[in-house]
């Protein structure tokens, strides 16, 4: 059998409610020459059987099963057993628009690309909202512009990752593709992003983006530290980028938890405090307050700022 053109990479975990929408819109793309890699990451619901029972029905889809070792560990996974000339990955409880591989493979060959990226659109039940940029060829040097640090709405040639032995970050659950999707810009002799809205990210409450512990923001803060290695390594020019990220991240120390953690606030980053200060006006007499350590005054002004959506 010849190997296909795309192999499709889905880590699976908890989601037997979303996962035949899923998997369905895979089913019924209008390009064919695609095998499916489903990776159960030893998941305690149904989500292993259905996929096995995808496996049944349609040969082009793979099972692997596996004891839980975290989304990294199963995208490895399905990156080892991929036999496909370009990867491309989608969430398991998110979905594609049915010429989604069509339209970027035919596009990826015309242009002679080895990455190339889509928009996406937000659902969830308040909102509805699209994610995307201009039709533009990209480099290292723009991709911090152009980037977003998601895996699922961009198909790799997979000698580009093999050649440079790229994988995800082990024991990261959040930001875990941010240094890899990265990487395969920086590796890449030429990326083209276009502004078709093929994929549907499904804004879950209950996923990492959404539950965030103060454990899972000490990850993120080591998965930009790996980026921000990265860059410096490859003598790459980014700092206005990294800078951003990491206010990003501190801002998450305070609005991304149930309850602000004003301290790991203080000591996430403590070179950038001043910047932080200084550049965000709206939290400028909120870090005044965490820097005089009146935590509880700047907890009432966060739950203020929450209710009228000020951030």
């Amino acid at each position: 059998m010849n190997s296909p053109k795309i192999s499709i990479i889905v880590p699976v975990y908890k989601v037997e409610k979303y996962m035949h929408r899923c998997l369905d819109s895979i089913v019924d793309q209008t390009f064919t020459d695609w095998e499916c890699i489903l990776i159960d990451d030893g998941s305690p619901d149904n989500s292993g059987k259905i996929c096995d029972e995808y496996a049944e029905k349609d040969a082009r889809f793979r099972v692997i099963h596996q004891e839980n070792a975290g989304v990294s560990a199963a995208r490895n996974a399905g990156l080892d057993a991929a036999k496909g000339e370009w990867i491309g990955f989608v969430d398991s409880d998110d979905w594609i628009n049915k010429e989604t591989y069509e339209v970027a493979y035919n596009r990826a060959v015309k242009e002679g690309v080895d990455l190339i990226q889509w928009g996406c659109i937000l659902e969830s039940s308040k909102q509805r909202k699209k994610v995307f940029h201009n039709e533009s060829i990209i480099s290292y040097e723009n991709a911090a512009t152009y980037w977003e640090p998601s895996m699922c709405h961009k198909l790799v040639l997979r000698k580009l990752i093999c050649d440079n032995n790229l994988t995800f970050p082990i024991g990261i659950k959040l930001s875990e593709d941010r240094l890899f999707a990265f990487m395969c810009y920086l590796k890449s002799t030429k990326s083209l992003c276009i502004e078709n809205c093929f994929y549907h990210y499904r804004m879950n409450q209950t996923s990492a983006t959404h539950s965030m512990t103060n454990e899972m923001i000490m990850q993120e803060v080591e998965a930009l530290k790996l980026l921000e290695s990265a860059i410096t390594t490859n003598n790459i020019k980014l700092d206005e980028y990294i800078t951003k990220q990491k206010i990003e991240t501190k801002k998450h120390c305070i609005l991304g938890l149930k309850k602000a953690d004003f301290k790991l606030c203080r000591n996430t980053f403590p070179e950038i405090n001043r910047l932080f200060l200084q550049r965000n006006n709206k939290f400028s007499y909120l870090y005044i307050f965490i820097h005089l350590h009146l935590d509880f005054i700047a907890y009432l002004i966060i739950i203020l700022l929450k209710t009228y959506r000020k951030f």
